[in-house]
């Protein structure tokens, strides 16, 4: 028994370091999000550092602070100004900088730290209290997985240890070694329970949202999500291929073989739709058994073979079954920055054409 808890307990730790207590497929999942979460982040960062080193640069050189650490200011409002730049124009271009940068700006304020508490200390038996308060603050700022983190933190006190064993006055070693191992056990202690309590918050949130998002009975986006979705893609300039869905004769099947076994068509006509995009398109239940999907960056030629495959699939599905199941498609092209209201009623309008023309069908607008 003792074994197997030691086992779980050590499954439980490598969990958390790897990937902050969820499963590798979990935490790339979540992974996304991390990176917009510490856009947010560093961009404060960013903005605090470049007003609180412009501060102390103007205090030193005005001589209200030692003149000595004034390089280490110096450095404090210039790296934060240029990664202020950065990101504001990273923003302004709808990119993001990525983990690295990251990793890149937190770091800065670890080798802030070296600057003030060893290199240019205001005197040679400085306790470099910047330092290891730098030490705990990466734990709060920067999300990511503790195996990353960690290292990090002990790259910076290695540096900082030998900046004082070279800048500083020797009888002052000793402690000041005492002081970084306590305050990076307790930076490491605030990574270990900090960042995986939030990663786990934040699955549970897109866990939610998924949920809230999805059709109940369909499993495909809702009407709204689906709608949001591909004005987003619309933002982008991404033009592609529109699809209005209608499934022929729907209500006579309710009619006839009751609701029960109509939600079983609404669920197999839902999957037969998904098996036949892209993972990166949009299928959403419109309402009824009316559907939408989002082609990005598809042509009519492409459209068209989409369709027909969907059509086959359909037919396929349901060949052995008592009743007949068909649908009907209608294809709208969509120009980059269009607006959804005008390819929707061309679609809207193919649909009711390809009804006309007999059902299971497509037509294009």
């Amino acid at each position: 028994m003792n074994k197997e808890k030691r086992r779980n307990l050590s499954d439980r730790l490598r969990s958390i370091f790897l990937y902050c207590g969820l499963s590798k497929p979990g935490y790339q999942a979540v992974k996304s999000r991390i990176i917009d979460e510490n856009e947010r982040n560093m961009l404060g960062v960013s903005g605090i550092g470049f007003l609180s080193g412009l501060l102390l640069t103007v205090f030193a050189m005005a001589g209200i602070l030692k003149r000595r650490p004034l390089p280490a200011y110096a450095f404090f409002f210039l790296y934060s100004a240029a990664f202020m730049i950065l990101r504001r124009a990273a923003r302004r271009r709808k990119k993001r900088l990525g983990l690295k940068w990251a990793y890149l700006q937190t770091f800065g304020l670890l080798v802030f730290g070296i600057l003030n508490s060893a290199v240019f200390s205001p005197t040679k038996n400085y306790v470099g209290v910047t330092f290891c308060v730098m030490l705990v603050i990466p734990a709060f700022i920067l999300i990511d997985r503790p195996v990353r983190e960690v290292p990090m933190l002990l790259v910076g006190s290695a540096g900082y240890l030998t900046a004082v064993r070279l800048c500083k006055d020797p009888q002052t070693f000793e402690m000041e070694t005492a002081n970084v191992l306590a305050f990076t056990a307790a930076g490491i202690l605030c990574i270990l329970m900090n960042t995986p309590r939030f990663v786990r918050s934040l699955s549970d949130r897109i866990y939610i949202e998924k949920e809230r998002d999805l059709d109940s009975l369909t499993k495909t986006q809702t009407r709204q999500a689906a709608v949001a979705m591909i004005h987003s893609c619309l933002d982008r300039g991404a033009g592609g291929a529109f699809f209005m869905i209608d499934i022929d004769n729907f209500k006579g099947i309710n009619d006839t073989f009751g609701h029960l076994r109509g939600d079983e068509v609404l669920r197999r006509f839902a999957r037969c739709v998904e098996r036949n995009v892209r993972r990166s398109d949009i299928v959403g239940r419109f309402g009824g058994d009316e559907f939408i999907v989002y082609l990005p960056f598809l042509g009519v030629d492409e459209a068209a073979f989409v369709a027909g495959r969907i059509l086959e699939s359909v037919r396929d599905e349901f060949r052995q079954e008592k009743i007949s199941i068909s649908c009907s498609i209608g294809i709208s092209i969509v120009r980059p920055y269009e607006s959804f209201d005008a390819f929707f009623s061309r679609a809207d309008a193919a649909v009711y054409e390809a009804k006309r023309n007999g059902k299971g069908r497509y037509a294009v607008a």
